[in-house]
Order: structure tokens, then C-alpha cells, then sequence
């Protein structure tokens, strides 16, 4: 596989990767029948250890799955042994039921053995692979061959060797390592031959452990911003209820909790989208436009994990993912662009809308749109809409307006037309993106932020903030004091310090003058820097 997309995120996502053929390496041979004929070949069957089952669950799955054991009989029989001796012989039934992504499938496992724990042991491992089989895992062990693959008992090379005593020898016969890389070579040759066509290529386990450690490596253990967040809770739902109506999610636990950068996983191309809904105008594109094209790259997995959680499907978060791009880009989302994709996802979650209605309205400014920057102003002023129940498409028509199309004059194109709110959009949209990309660079809190925020609209702190409610020219200038304060070494803890001053200073009886008071200090400081690097 080209690409490391484990563990998945859901059932669907992973069947690929678990019903995946194991590596030769990883199958054992094992002996079913030994006619009592020497000259008779033997049944041979192939399985894998419960370890390496085990682990291609954890691999694809993660915590996402679960195996439950039942005894159902149990038992004890005398049997005599080689020498006529009686010995006692333990039994048990153990059934296995194996949950993965809340599917169960169960089955069952017998042993006997000379000791309970090893009869139980034995049949608790038969009921698991028997199990796990129903998910996938194993069951290219038995398209291959089962019962069907043969092999001859003899001294010969290649052949199962026979002990040298005991009584009848040739019905306790043994592979030794030349007999087993035998089996291996013929499950590899089946793989190559029939088995690819099948199952897919066989999963390297140890490819996905280095997949996974190399993006631990690189993880960015920073929280996503609570600027959306706040924006959300303020969100007003529509009059009503439809047929879409659906419980909504804790959607900020699952921010919280989920990994900061999983391994980015294929969605559908741009063409393989839900098509639009019949009731939406289809978007007319001029062909004498000068667009850019839209990213088409994958979605990160936690924002796969994130649109799910909230009722979405993946192409969401993939569409999301390539909107929040920049001009050209085609690598993994940086911190702060992904906290933009997880930002709409956590607005979207307290809005009604389908997943089709969201890729619609993403395709829409795709193909309106000419160049990203504008794409990302136009939908966000789309879901502003949206969230105060005005905007039923980003099409103009009681939501967020389309880019003119962008005429040819002269050989030239001329500037595409737009609105004062569109400038207003693109302007809070630049301001977002700045402010996150110093709280990042930076360590600012979301709270210390929000906090300043409350500052610059008269908001008391313990206020509930609406981000909704900040104009576009406050966001440029919350985004210019973030900045100055990083340009001049503020820690997170001293911006708190001087934000909370400012809210109780007691020199200015306004709110207006507090804020006016605390910017104009920030500046002066941030002024005075720049002067003393320069000099």
C-alpha cells in the first residue's frame, strides 16, 4: 500500500485493511491428519498465532474493539496414552464473541489438554480466530488451501520427518524448518498468483507500527481554539424541526480527546462527491474566468473521526480539508489550517444539514470562487447564514453571495465584483487565521483570548462571549495585539496577567477606555521594540 491510513476511524474503514492477507512470515503450518497409510499424504492447515491477530486488530482498529469469552461446557475423561497408561484428559467449549466498532460476530473453540488451563487456553484461541474470522482477519487462510493442502511424510527434503520411536510414528509426524518455509512459499505464490485479486495486498504490521510512531514524533499537542467554539454554542437553530433532525454529539470532548494528527486517510475525489441536491441552482462557471484550481489532497484522520462523530460522512471532512488549503498547496494541513477545518466541523455539528448540503455548498464556492482565500470567506459567511437561519444555499439567494464572474477585457481580467459583506468575511477570515497562527506560534490560551476579546467589545468577563458579535475591523485589530505581544516575548501567563489588569483597571471608567488604555500600552511596548532591533 502506497499509503498508511491506520487505525481507521470506523467499521467500514477498516473491513480493507482486516480481511487484508497475513504476510508468509507471519501463517503457520499445522498438521489436521495423518492417515493411518504412511504412503498416504498428510491434511494440512494454516493459522496465525492469536498475538498476530491481536495485534492487527489494535493496528487497525486501536481501542475500537473487544473480545468477550463464554465457557460453555467443560469436562474431564480418561484416555490411555502410548503405553496403555490412563491419564486424564480435560475439556472445555469456550465461545468468543469479538465487538469491533459496536459489529459483533461470535463463535466457538474447543480443547482438551492434560490440564484445565491449557484445555481452556486452547479453546479460548480456537474461539477467537474463529471469531475474528467473521471481520475479516484469516480468512484468506482458508481460500488458500484448509483442509485441501497436502503433504507427504518421508526423510526426504521437503517432507514432514517421522519420529523415531514410539508406537505407530508415522501418525505423529513433524515439520522441521525447511518443511515449513515449503508451506510459506506455496501461500506466498498463492498470494501473488490469486490471493492480491482477492484480499489486497498483504498488511505489513510493522510498516503501520512506523507509520504511527513517525507521526507521535510529530505530533502537535496543541488544543484547538474555543473561537469557534464559542461562535457555535451562540449558534441559532433553525424555527423547528425537520427529518434531519438528529442528536448532536459532545463535540468538544471529541476535540479534546481526539489524537492531534492521525494518518491523513483517502476520501472520494472531488468528482466522486454527493451530487447537489435537485432543489439548489446548479453554479454556472464562466469559461473565460481565471480561477485557480480547488486542492484536491486528503483529509486528516482526526478530522475524518471529528465529521463522523458528529453525524457526517467522510467526504465532508476531506471537502473541509481541501477548502482550508492555500493556493497551491498540496502537503499535510499545517496546525493552524486544521484548527480552521475542526473550527466548521464543531459549527456544523449545531446546525441541521446533511452532508450533501455541506459538499454542496463547499463544490459551490469551489467552482465560484477564484482563489482560496475568497472560497474561505464565502463559505464561512455562508455558515454565518446558516447559523442565524437566513442561508439555504452559498449561492446569493438569502445567504452568502457568489463571486462576480471575472470578465476578459482587453486580454486582461478584469477584478472580480463583490460586496461590502464579502470584503467583511474575508477580512474577519485573514483575522481568524492570524489570530490562530500566533496562538500557536505562540502558547495563548483560548481563554486568555476570548478574555481579550470580552475587552475590546466592553464584554465583562465572565460574560459569555458570542465571536459573532466582534466586528471584522475588531478581529484585525485583536489579531495586531496578538502579534505585538508575541513580537515582544509575552508569555501566555503574562498576557493573562495584563488582560485581567486591564478588565479591572480602575484609571478608566469605561470599557471603551480600558481596552483603548491596554492597546494602546501593547503598541507602545511593541513600537518601542521594533525601534530598539532597528537601532
Amino acid at each position: 500500500m502506497s499509503e498508511i491510513i491506520l487505525p481507521a476511524s470506523c467499521y467500514e474503514e477498516a473491513l480493507p485493511d482486516l480481511r487484508a492477507p497475513y504476510l508468509p512470515s507471519q501463517i503457520r503450518p499445522l498438521i489436521i491428519q495423518a492417515p493411518k497409510d504412511p504412503d498416504w499424504p498428510c491434511r494440512i492447515a494454516l493459522y496465525t498465532i492469536g498475538e498476530t491477530l491481536m495485534d492487527r486488530f489494535n493496528l487497525c482498529c486501536a481501542g475500537n474493539w473487544k473480545p468477550v469469552f463464554m465457557v460453555e461446557a467443560q469436562k474431564q475423561f480418561q484416555k490411555k496414552d502410548d503405553h496403555n497408561n490412563p491419564r486424564t484428559i480435560h475439556y472445555f467449549k469456550v465461545v468468543c464473541s469479538v465487538t469491533v466498532f459496536g459489529n459483533e460476530h461470535s463463535d466457538f473453540g474447543e480443547g482438551e489438554a492434560s490440564t484445565e488451563a491449557l484445555a481452556e487456553f486452547d479453546a479460548r484461541a480456537q474461539a477467537f480466530k474463529r471469531a475474528a474470522r467473521w471481520h475479516g482477519p484469516g480468512q484468506c487462510l482458508y481460500v488458500f488451501g484448509g483442509e485441501e493442502l497436502k503433504l507427504w511424510r518421508g526423510p526426504e527434503t521437503g517432507k514432514l520427518h517421522i519420529p523415531q520411536s514410539g508406537t505407530e510414528p508415522h501418525r505423529r509426524p513433524y515439520f522441521d524448518d525447511v518443511t515449513r518455509q515449503k508451506v510459506r512459499d506455496e501461500y506466498d505464490k498463492w498470494l501473488k498468483d490469486e490471493g492480491v485479486g482477492q484480499f489486497g495486498p498483504a498488511l505489513n504490521h510493522m510498516q503501520v507500527v512506523e507509520a504511527i510512531r513517525e507521526r507521535a514524533v510529530h505530533r502537535h499537542l496543541v488544543a484547538v481554539p474555543d473561537l469557534s467554539d464559542n461562535l457555535g454554542q451562540q449558534a441559532a437553530r433553525p424555527a423547528g424541526t425537520d427529518a434531519r433532525e438528529r442528536p448532536q454529539p459532545d463535540i468538544r470532548q471529541i476535540v479534546g480527546t481526539a489524537p492531534a494528527s492521525r494518518a491523513e486517510i483517502a476520501a472520494p475525489a472531488a468528482s466522486a462527491m454527493p451530487a447537489r441536491t435537485a432543489s439548489a441552482p446548479p453554479a454556472v462557471v464562466r469559461r473565460d474566468v481565471h480561477r485557480l484550481p480547488m486542492p484536491d489532497v486528503p483529509a486528516s484522520q482526526e478530522a475524518v473521526a471529528i465529521a463522523e462523530s458528529a453525524g457526517f460522512v467522510a467526504t465532508v471532512a476531506h471537502a473541509l480539508s481541501n477548502l482550508a488549503r492555500t493556493d497551491g498547496q498540496e502537503g499535510k494541513l499545517s496546525d493552524r489550517q486544521n484548527k480552521t477545518v475542526l473550527n466548521w466541523l464543531i459549527i456544523l455539528s449545531e446546525l441541521h444539514l446533511t452532508s450533501d448540503e455541506i459538499v454542496h455548498a463547499v463544490q459551490h464556492v469551489a467552482e465560484n470562487g477564484t482563489m482560496q482565500e475568497r472560497r474561505q470567506a464565502t463559505f464561512s459567511r455562508w455558515l454565518a447564514g446558516k447559523a442565524s437561519g437566513q442561508a439555504e444555499t452559498p449561492d446569493g439567494h438569502g445567504g452568502a453571495a457568489p463571486e462576480s464572474s471575472v470578465e476578459i477585457q482587453d486580454g486582461t481580467p478584469a477584478q472580480p465584483q463583490t460586496t461590502p459583506e464579502a470584503d467583511e468575511a474575508l477580512d474577519t477570515a485573514r483575522a481568524l487565521n492570524r489570530i490562530h497562527k500566533t496562538m500557536e506560534e505562540h502558547g495563548y490560551p483560548d481563554r486568555t483570548v476570548g478574555l481579550l476579546a470580552k475587552l475590546s467589545i466592553g464584554l465583562p468577563p465572565k460574560r459569555e462571549l458570542d465571536w459573532a458579535k466582534v466586528p471584522p475591523s475588531t478581529m484585525t485589530v485583536l489579531a495586531d495585539l496578538l502579534e505585538s505581544a508575541g513580537q515582544i516575548g509575552w508569555s501566555a501567563d503574562l498576557l493573562r496577567k495584563e488582560v485581567h489588569a486591564a478588565h479591572s483597571g480602575k484609571g478608566q471608567p469605561t470599557a471603551a477606555g480600558r481596552f483603548s488604555a491596554f492597546a494602546g500600552h501593547l503598541t507602545d511596548l511593541a513600537e518601542a521594540n521594533r525601534v530598539s532591533e532597528a537601532a
